[in-house]
């Protein structure tokens, strides 16, 4: 299979020389006094795309200038196709024509981001439908917060009995 970047309405003539994916997860390192550390993970970061590449040949310049003015005139995400991954929305960050250009070779260095603000809609979905208790709150408490009927609360979490009792720290309550 054949298979060629693209982005917008660029297709590369042949892929970049060398592509590069970098993830990494957002993690915190907190110190509880007499307990040590605690890792906790705020789910992964973006992932930037970064290579280099090169456009042969006699018209290798204007090569280089279509995807300037792609680069020039995006204005948002739009779907990074790269070979043998899933296609995944994008920012194109930076373009850089790199060295002295030759008469017959453009060498370049890009860098795109990932648009992660639908990627965990579904995830903000469920965190807008349920409550995580933390220590010393009752149903009556949460139904406050949230502006909820108790008794809806209470149709919806039938293993709470009574509303003024204080919930163990970590259960879901929950909201609709």
């Amino acid at each position: 299979m054949n298979s060629l970047m693209k982005y917008k309405s660029f297709i590369w003539p042949r892929n970049p020389k060398e592509i590069n994916i970098t993830v990494e997860n957002d993690i915190k390192d907190f110190y509880i006094p007499k307990a040590g550390s605690v890792l906790q993970n705020y789910r992964r970061r973006k992932r930037v795309i970064s290579g280099t590449g090169e456009f042969f040949g006699e018209d290798c310049f204007s090569q280089y200038e279509n995807l300037f003015e792609i680069f020039k005139n995006s204005n948002g995400s739009s779907y990074l196709v790269i070979p043998n991954i899933d296609p995944f929305p994008a920012v194109f960050k930076n373009l850089k024509l790199l060295g002295d250009p030759s008469p017959n070779v453009v060498t370049y260095s890009f860098t795109f981001w990932e648009d992660t603000k639908d990627i965990y809609k579904n995830e903000i979905n469920i965190i807008k439908n349920f409550h995580v208790t933390y220590g010393n709150e009752s149903l009556w408490n949460i139904s406050l917060k949230y502006n909820l009927n108790i008794n809806d609360l209470l149709d919806l979490n039938s293993f709470i009995k009574d509303p003024k009792e204080i919930l163990k720290e970590g259960l879901r309550i929950s909201l609709r």
